[in-house]
């Protein structure tokens, strides 16, 4: 190809990356994390066993610094009216993106450095052991090494984390080649992906960008290529079977297109192309591909929207898919078991082709997509959830599920804190709440009841899938 035409791809795909929103909110297995307007993580739910348990927690701490010169970070557990919301503050530099996995979560700060939290049975923190840790600490053999790093990706058991090279490292569990790893044995530090970039002994030009990962892994070049490794039995690795593969391998179906974006779900993967089109493939049972009348797909197959939509990003869930229009629509598919879709109703259904759904607000500028919950986050950094709430991930202890999206507030509005100053009682917080652009968020939760059944579009739906109104 020209080098013109390389160069307009890489433009195109440039306008239509997600932009820096996508990276404020994650939404894990049984959590949800979030950025602040003041570079601080906020995260809530996590515990299976629902309120009782969280609610034994209501316990503040203070993280020690490993720099007696350097503030200490900060970590505070506030009981709100409507949930626990957790908020930590580096002891130096802002938050600027976080992942939650299966019951682990790794954020980036903007010096590069990576910290992670969580359990840990399989190494997936990077500690060097096994031991939990209650809040957020440095993979301190990166620091060591002074890798600066530009995005993480927690997975089910393992972290994924690009370095300043463009060359991915790995640690956790090695089950199933996570890890990119001739070995299945889990991994206590971070180490090299094997073979990334490499194909038939040639090495392919291009550093790593971007990636994904559940129990499966996606990495995408500055080229555009896509690479897949790990657990494959539902062929959610793109390459046309339905193996579990160690080593990282280029989906040949997909060298025709320039990818921007991946989002690695429970058993299915999505794709971004530079054009902004979507692809899905792996299982396809409960409609998560977004194809009306097609089943599982181990071989890429676009998502069907509607004429002249574009995507400007893509979220793989459990079994449900999540896809944000450039113009800050979201449209989902897939299972919609506890309402994970945001389309209103109580009875579980199922969607093949993606429906638009609507919250009464600002546009969207992100998604992200949880094994039985959603989020997204607004352009004016308002957090809606939906879903099960079994473990409180919709950051409310109001409802057992949520089918429309819901306000979160609480911390995510906090004020700056200062070191030695006090977490506020929610009251005040509620206050400062309301200088926002709705009298408050208790207001802001019944406009978006009140508007949801204007607001809700939907495309015409095939045969099988009956009425969705």
């Amino acid at each position: 190809m020209a080098a013109s035409a390389v160069g307009a791809r890489q433009a195109r795909a440039l306008a239509l990356a997600p932009s820096p929103s996508a990276r404020v909110v994650s939404a894990g297995s049984y959590f949800t994390m979030a950025i602040n307007a003041h570079g601080q993580l906020v995260w809530w739910g996590g515990d299976p066993l629902g309120a009782q348990q969280l609610a034994a927690k209501r316990t503040a701490a203070v993280a020690d610094a490993a720099d007696d010169d350097a503030p200490p970070a900060q970590q505070r557990t506030v009981a709100t009216d409507q949930a626990l919301h957790t908020l930590w503050i580096p002891r130096t530099g802002r938050v600027v993106q976080v992942s939650a996995g299966g019951r682990h979560g790794a954020l980036l700060l903007d010096t590069g450095a990576v910290f992670t939290f969580g359990e840990n049975a399989h190494g997936q923190l990077g500690t060097g052991d096994r031991l939990p840790v209650t809040s957020p600490r440095a993979v301190e053999t990166l620091r060591a090494a002074r890798l600066r790093c530009h995005e993480v990706a927690a997975g089910r058991l393992h972290t994924l984390a690009i370095d300043e090279e463009g060359l991915v490292l790995a640690w956790g569990c090695g089950r199933h080649g996570a890890l990119g790893q001739r070995s299945l044995d889990d991994a206590l530090a971070p180490v090299r992906v094997e073979h990334l970039g490499v194909a038939a002994g040639v090495k392919v030009s291009g550093r790593v960008v971007t990636l994904a990962a559940s129990d499966h892994c996606l990495a995408v070049t500055e080229s555009g290529a896509v690479y897949a490794w790990g657990l494959g039995h539902s062929g959610q690795l793109g390459c046309g079977d339905e193996r579990s593969h160690r080593r990282p391998r280029r989906i040949e179906a997909l060298k025709h297109v320039f990818v921007v974006g991946v989002s690695a779900g429970h058993a299915h993967s999505l794709v971004l192309t530079s054009s902004g089109d979507a692809f899905a493939f792996g299982r396809g049972t409960s409609g998560q591909l977004g194809r009306a009348g097609m089943g599982s797909s181990s071989l890429p197959v676009m998502v069907e929207l509607s004429l002249g939509v574009q995507v400007a990003q893509v979220a793989a869930g459990g079994d449900h898919s999540l896809l944000l229009t450039t113009e800050g629509v979201v449209c989902t598919c897939g299972s919609g078991a506890f309402g994970v879709l945001g389309q209103g109703g109580t009875a579980p259904s199922e969607t093949a082709r993606p429906i638009l759904i609507g919250f009464g607000l600002e546009s969207a500028a992100a998604v992200s997509a949880g094994f039985l919950h959603s989020v997204l986050v607004t352009a004016v950094r308002q957090t809606f959830t939906f879903g099960s709430n079994a473990s409180l991930q919709l950051g409310e202890t109001m409802h057992a599920y949520s089918s429309i999206p819901r306000l979160v507030y609480g911390l995510l509005a906090a004020e700056p804190e200062t070191r030695t100053r006090a977490v506020e009682r929610p009251a005040a917080r509620e206050e400062r709440t309301e200088r926002s652009p709705l009298a408050s968020a208790r207001s802001a939760q019944a406009a978006v009841s009140a508007l949801f059944a204007s607001c809700l579009l939907y495309t015409s739906p095939s045969p099988r899938d009956g009425l969705l109104s």
